[in-house]
């Protein structure tokens, strides 16, 4: 029998083990050496895993408790506690019972439908089970807790809808948490979603309870991560006292010592480290500065939270001897992106004389205003302001706008003297129509994405009318006679949400009609920019009060070098835009407007409204059936909320790419097998590449084979751990030197013999992990790099 075929007789090679001899307490240098030698120590049973689960159910109910930085009361407590509690048991209940990680997820997330559904709508489930009114109800809370969760500023009140969300975000987290910490034993990313609640609390928290709930989020986070490090420690190489059995409660004591030192380091010499009580280096929170560009944002993504919200809450007062007060502008938004109007000015000290207006075609106002809770850089003033005095402000000539430096306006006083321009319907109609460059491009700009349906109905309310003044009427008084004014909708007018304003809802508040307004302007080619600000306010002496319910915007034409304001929300009007609107003043609760009579600002009949009389009832649903049940939060498909398909994209996204890489991952590890094996034309190297495999598997889990390092070697250093037969490991190690070395190349059944092989000691080198280290390793990408 040739040499190739024979097999060897070996010893094993655990007989040539050298023998160590047992450590004494009197070397503890040697007792050190001998404990790194030995296997890392994985898990650490008895009281230290369940004092890492105690741990982490602390941490995730310390960023419930300082969830009370976003509501105004502790209602929601009780509820995200107990969700929390569930959580957690379940998870820990089916990793008890040696469940699969899918089986538990699914399971989690099927128990959450029925708890929730249990505890907060009991009353509509049947014998547990949720019904079709357990649904409906759920949709109703959801949808009035989307539509609040835009506009409500903490602290909010505590709705169903946010509860119930609550509930099921701090659910999940729990799972994600439960599962990183002792399945697949990934620490800090346990911690994560624990994190994003407590970050996403800090950003949009009130400052009550910012220092207690930091300190107890920073405190049972180093708990659980020092109860984590103890239960699963990651070598014993370098151990805590002098006997091995009592490891774990030296690390706990030296634990503590850390996290109780770094907790009060922290209270004490954190507020003396230089710099915390400076301004932040970006304040995003506010948009405070006196000079350069400034990107603001749109105080009509506050619109409807004043009108609805801040109803009843006095935001300012104005002192003035105008009989009728005047609409209190704060700025003008010319841009328009993503369904949401914004602006962009160069702002510059507000000294000396801020503008020019025509003294002789305005009414002079000089007014006092106090701020009480207003909450913005903007400050108000009549259009259009030529000083102001009492405070550091800046200017911006373009909008015609005044900021403050400061964070807020709360707290402050000024004086304004402001020309409001009149204008008269003849001096109007007789403009010129020719626009600049620089005004054309920049007022009118549109994205593409604006609804074609909008522009081509905006084209054919403006046909045949010969001046730009005109076309505004029109579309003002498209608005006025078609349209409804009411909150009870939902916030924007993006490129769905504008085409169901004007062809299916008809129904607002005056951010949809000033913004839908300027949309359609713009697609005729009127230079056209959103103004907010508010409207009078009630009078009392002296004094307008002004409140949110009179927080209001609407649209300022170009027409001939000037922005001329028009009204195309329902009862509002301006108490001085009578003359060139048709628009008697109007505002929520009424006012006193003095003399209103239409024939003396009529000018002789200068006046005349255009017909809004179009042929397009087959666009428009007839308003003369109930619309008190439209609340807008629907896309016209079967009553599905408007924010459920994109949400649902998402997770759809994310549900590919997990799936994706659960596959991909092992996938491309086996393509990348095969083609070393397909590669390999000899049965040398095909002896070559499955031992390859079997070093690799064993780099895998933690054994590595060294550069160094002889096959026999490795072998000895394998039989230690007993994870394979060693007399296998040896036959392809022997077959490989062979391979190598031998004279002759070997037969194919040696080929064979050691495929088996090999696949056999491959296999079980992944059944002995854990079910997580599986998971860990499956979707472990450093794999495909070797």
């Amino acid at each position: 029998m040739s040499a190739v075929t024979s097999r060897p007789t070996q010893s094993r090679p655990t007989q040539s083990r050298p023998t160590q001899s047992r450590p004494t307490q009197s070397k503890p240098t040697t007792a050190r050496l001998a404990l790194s030698r030995q296997k890392p120590l994985r898990v650490v049973r008895g009281w230290p895993i369940g004092l890492a689960e105690v741990m982490l159910i602390g941490l995730n109910a310390s960023v419930t408790v300082a969830l009370r930085r976003l509501f105004d009361s502790w209602d929601f407590v009780g509820p995200a506690l107990v969700a929390l509690l569930a959580s957690h048991l379940l998870a820990w209940s089916m990793r008890r019972a040696r469940l699969g990680l899918a089986v538990s997820v699914v399971t989690s997330v099927v128990v959450m439908v029925f708890f929730i559904a249990n505890v907060r709508y009991g009353a509509t489930t049947s014998f547990g089970v949720p019904t079709a009114d357990t649904w409906s109800a759920l949709g109703d809370q959801m949808r009035v807790a989307w539509d609040e969760f835009a506009v409500v500023k903490a602290p909010a009140p505590a709705l169903d809808g946010f509860v119930v969300a609550l509930m099921a975000v701090l659910w999940i987290a729990a799972v994600i948490a439960d599962t990183a910490a002792f399945r697949t034993r990934t620490v800090l990313e346990a911690v994560l979603p624990a994190t994003t609640i407590f970050v996403f609390t800090a950003l949009l928290g009130v400052t009550s309870w910012r220092a207690v709930t930091t300190g107890a989020f920073i405190v049972t986070a180093g708990l659980f991560l020092l109860a984590s490090r103890i239960a699963f420690p990651l070598s014993l190489a370098i151990p805590v006292g002098r006997v091995r059995s009592k490891q774990p409660s030296a690390h706990l004591r030296s634990g503590l010592i850390i996290v109780g030192v770094a907790m009060l380091l922290g209270v004490a010499a954190g507020p003396l480290i230089p710099g915390v009580g400076n301004a932040a280096v970006i304040d995003w929170k506010s948009l405070d500065g006196s000079g350069g560009t400034r990107v603001t944002l749109s105080p009509l993504v506050d619109a409807r939270g004043r009108l609805v919200q801040q109803s009843d809450v006095e935001l300012f007062r104005v002192t003035t001897s105008l009989d009728t007060g005047a609409y209190w502008r704060i700025t003008a938004l010319d841009q328009y992106t993503n369904g949401v109007w914004t602006s962009s000015y160069q702002y510059s000290d507000a000294r000396g004389t801020l503008s020019v207006p025509d003294s002789d075609n305005g009414v002079v106002i000089d007014a006092e205003f106090t701020v009480a809770n207003l909450g913005d850089i903007w400050l108000p003033a009549p259009y259009e302001a030529v000083s102001i005095s009492g405070i550091t402000a800046s200017w911006d000539n373009e909008s015609s706008s005044l900021v403050t430096p400061d964070p807020t306006t709360d707290g402050t006083a000024y004086s304004v003297r402001s020309i409001v321009p009149t204008f008269t319907p003849a001096d109007l109609r007789s403009a010129s129509g020719v626009i600049p460059d620089d005004i054309r491009l920049r007022y009118t700009a549109l994205p593409v994405t604006v609804s074609e349906r909008v522009t081509s109905l905006a084209a054919e309310l403006t046909a045949g009318l010969g001046s730009n003044y005109d076309r505004a009427l029109a579309l003002q008084q498209f608005f006025r006679d078609n349209f409804t004014y009411s909150t009870d909708v939902s916030a924007g007018h993006d490129g769905d949400r504008l085409e169901r304003f004007v062809f299916d809802e008809r129904i607002g508040y005056c951010e949809q009609f000033a913004g839908t307004f300027a949309v359609m302007a713009r697609s005729v080619g009127l230079p056209t920019r959103v103004a907010t600000g508010f409207t009078p306010g009630q009078r009392f002496g002296d004094q307008f009060v002004v409140r949110g319910e009179n927080y209001h915007a609407w649209p300022e034409v170009w027409i001939d070098g000037a922005w001329v304001s028009f009204e195309p929300t329902p009862g509002r009007g301006s108490p001085q835009g009578l003359a060139w609107t048709g628009v008697a003043p109007a505002q929520e609760g009424g006012f006193s407007s003095g003399n209103t009579d239409e024939e003396e600002f009529n000018n002789g009949g200068q006046l005349v409204l255009p017909s809004t009389t179009l042929d397009i009832e087959s666009q428009l649903p007839d308003l003369s059936e109930d619309t008190s049940t439209t609340t807008g939060v629907v896309d016209g498909s079967g009553g599905v909320p408007g924010w459920l398909v994109p949400m649902l994209v998402v997770l759809a996204g994310f549900g590919l790419v997990a799936v994706g890489w659960w596959f991909g991952v092992p996938a491309l590890v086996r393509r990348r097998r095969q083609r070393r094996h397909a590669a390999a034309a000899t049965n040398r190297a095909r002896i070559h590449e499955l031992w390859r495999d079997i070093t690799l598997a064993f780099a895998v889990h933690g054994r590595p084979m060294g550069a160094t390092e002889t096959r026999s070697e490795f072998v000895a250093r394998a039989a230690t751990d007993g994870w394979v037969s060693t007399n296998d490991l040896a036959r392809v190690a022997w077959l490989t030197d062979l391979a190598q070395f031998g004279a002759s190349a070997p037969a194919d059944a040696d080929v064979i013999e050691a495929r088996g092989i090999t696949n056999a000691i491959v296999a079980r080198l992944d059944s002995r992990d854990e079910r997580s280290d599986q998971i860990k390793r499956r979707i472990d990408p450093r794999v495909l790099v070797g």
